[in-house]
């Protein structure tokens, strides 16, 4: 009779809330990428234009995240590497790290030579992925549309 009422007494049920659907998540990192311009077209002479690229990095919240590590990279619609630019002047990719407002920018110019020039329009993804040695996924794409002056 004693264990049995040890034993009703030591088991008892408290009631579980249930986490919020908007967060927080255990990993609550988010990329916003934004191109300006978004188009860029490419005159008979081939002079070089260029799109500031621009990322953010917040939490779910809206909370923006300083000195986090992000990569720009050049990709076609495949997720290929390509090479159709350079990043500030000379690299075919860049890493930069977010300022107090969670921002990070790199220029992107086209074309950088004749023997890459672009020879129909198509679109660049601009890659822009989280530099974290827990997580890998965490990117976002950019498109940006290449219009090229018929020859």
């Amino acid at each position: 009779m004693l264990a049995f009422l040890i034993m009703l007494t030591s088991c008892t049920r408290n009631d579980v809330s249930d986490p919020q659907l908007f967060g927080p998540s255990t990993y609550d990192i988010i990329l916003e990428g934004t191109a300006s311009p978004s188009s860029l077209y490419i005159p008979k002479e081939r002079t070089p234009q260029t799109s500031l690229i621009s990322i953010k990095v917040v939490r779910y919240d809206g909370r923006a995240l300083a000195g986090k590590d992000v990569v720009f990279q050049q990709m076609d619609a495949n997720s290929s590497g390509i090479n159709r630019g350079y990043f500030d002047g000379t690299l075919e990719s860049v890493k930069k790290t977010t300022d107090a407002s969670g921002l990070a920018t790199a220029s992107y110019t086209v074309p950088i030579t004749n023997s890459v020039f672009p020879q129909t329009n198509e679109t660049v993804y601009i890659v822009v992925t989280l530099v974290d040695d827990s997580r890998s996924d965490i990117i976002d794409r950019i498109p940006l549309k290449l219009y090229v002056y018929a020859i």
